[in-house]
């Protein structure tokens, strides 16, 4: 496998993916995204090349908020709008290899909680990492998704580098 150097250095386009935004391409490029609380899933079918990802920062959509690719900032619609793709190229969610990564909680890091409040539903509810980490795993595997790796949760940051012509990802930690 080509180091992630390697990459950044050659005629690979890089494309810098933003909060609500999602990628679904069968060109070969790096994908960059820097993640919080929000997340990331990668999805891949390697027989046609065919990749796609999301840049998502909040669970749900209100009935109302799920029209557009802008919807891409809920995790459910992004989730979606990126299998409909696949689905109308005729490739089936259980033939796609998925990757999640995102979910920190910057609370645990600045903030020193007692075991106690991190299992009080109010600490749940400030939790929107945790949160988006939930649904991506249940639409996931509600789709009949494969999650092959994660890599979630935690107080930092991550920054992401995916790889559309192979499905690998590449992760920096921000600290």
């Amino acid at each position: 496998m080509p180091t992630l150097n390697s990459l950044l250095d050659s005629s690979l386009p890089v494309l810098h993916l933003r909060i609500s935004e999602c990628i679904v391409t069968r060109k070969p490029c790096m994908v960059t995204t820097v993640l919080g609380s929000c997340i990331s899933v990668t999805l891949f079918h390697a027989p046609s090349g065919m990749a796609g990802i999301c840049h998502a920062m909040l669970p749900e959509a209100d009935t109302g908020a799920k029209g557009g690719m802008a919807a891409c900032r809920f995790v459910d619609v992004a989730v979606s709008t990126i299998l409909n793709r696949f689905r109308r190229c005729d490739i089936k969610p259980d033939a796609l290899e998925a990757k999640l990564f995102g979910g920190a909680c910057s609370l645990l890091a600045s903030q020193r909680l007692r075991p106690e409040q991190i299992k009080s539903e109010a600490y749940w509810n400030l939790n929107v990492g945790a949160r988006n980490v939930e649904v991506a795993r249940a639409m996931l595997k509600r789709e009949g998704v494969r999650l092959s790796s994660e890599h979630v949760g935690g107080e930092h940051g991550r920054k992401l580098f995916f790889h559309t012509a192979t499905g690998d990802v590449w992760l920096k930690s921000l600290r």
